[in-house]
């Protein structure tokens, strides 16, 4: 019988053998399908061996097949032909189908894990089926409509993972505060903002007191502690429009969208009160000195870039320690 030769795809051989009922019975598209209706066109259509890593399809490309593995797996590998694979094809199923419908390049690489044979179907054998049997579209409908499901499923996967590396790259992760990248996008994003509703906007910068002695004398577990101390009192200062942050080692920074001067310098005022009123646990026998904080504050002037706001506030920190340290300066 004489077989026809599709343009063969990138390293599988032709075999001379027609595929049979049993290997049929084992392909999920044929399944309910009447054999003995389709038995002689299937049996024109070429059958391919893959050794393994041989590429069934390559990423890219135009395909004009459908491919039915009788034997041996595939795998699917979503960017280069090295990465990891997303998926494996058993013996039964099917791939290619979709970029043979839709027309559009295909987008994986299908490359063969071990020993495979494939079965060839061309377009014009794949749209007789599709116009011939009932079961054979219902098959192909139920698998279009399950990958669907399985491609979504993977996009919620992918979702949901980058928003979890996104909050800890951008989360502190002993505070459980924002850390300095977080903050400079948002409070770069609120200025603005407030600049062009033209509103008010302050910013306090924050700075534990001797920390370098608590970490050299009672050890950086407890100034852990500290650090979560201060750092909870902070949020418990705030509204819930306030931002808060680390900024880096004992440093912290607030920014107070829509406050003048005056109300910064109370809020600064009760944060520094409620650190020195704080008995912080540090989960030993050590007594700890009162923790203080020295906070410097400054508001948003016309057309300040958010560095120069962010300078202003740590040089009136600055101002406050020389100024003897569990205060505030603005």
């Amino acid at each position: 019988m004489v077989q026809e030769r599709n343009k063969r795809p990138s390293t599988a051989k032709y075999i001379s053998r027609t595929v049979t009922k049993g290997e049929l019975q084992t392909l999920w598209l044929f399944s309910g399908v009447v054999l003995d209706n389709v038995i002689s066109m299937l049996n024109r259509c070429p059958i391919h061996r893959l050794s393994k890593n041989d590429i069934l399809i390559t990423q890219g490309d135009v395909n004009k097949s459908c491919y039915l593995l009788l034997s041996g797996s595939l795998s699917i590998h979503l960017d280069s032909r090295d990465s990891d694979p997303v998926t494996k094809l058993r013996v039964g199923e099917s791939i290619g189908e979709l970029s043979l419908i839709d027309g559009q390049p295909t987008s994986a690489n299908v490359i063969a894990n071990d020993l495979c044979e494939v079965l060839v179907l061309n377009e014009e054998r794949f749209w007789t089926l599709v116009n011939a049997s009932h079961a054979f579209s219902r098959n192909l409908l139920f698998l279009l409509a399950r990958r669907l499901r399985d491609n979504n499923a993977t996009i919620s996967d992918v979702m949901k993972r980058q928003q979890k590396y996104e909050r800890v790259s951008t989360t502190d992760e002993l505070t459980g505060l924002h850390n300095r990248r977080w903050i400079n996008d948002k409070l770069s994003r609120q200025i603005k903002r407030n600049q062009y509703n033209n509103e008010p906007l302050s910013l306090l910068m924050l700075d534990i007191d001797r920390f370098k002695s608590i970490n050299d004398n009672h050890g950086h577990l407890v100034g852990d502690q500290v650090l979560m101390a201060v750092a909870e009192v902070m949020s418990n200062c705030i509204r819930p429009t306030d931002l808060v942050a680390r900024y880096g080692g004992e440093e912290f920074i607030i920014v107070l969208p829509v406050t003048e001067l005056a109300g910064a310098h109370i809020v600064a005022d009760r944060v520094c009160k409620d650190i020195r009123e704080k008995n912080v646990d540090t989960k030993t026998d050590l007594q700890l000195p009162k923790v203080t904080v020295s906070i410097g504050f400054a508001q948003l002037q016309n057309n300040e870039s958010m560095e120069n706001l962010v300078a202003r506030a740590d040089t009136a920190l600055y101002q406050a320690k020389n100024n003897g340290r569990d205060r505030v300066e603005g």
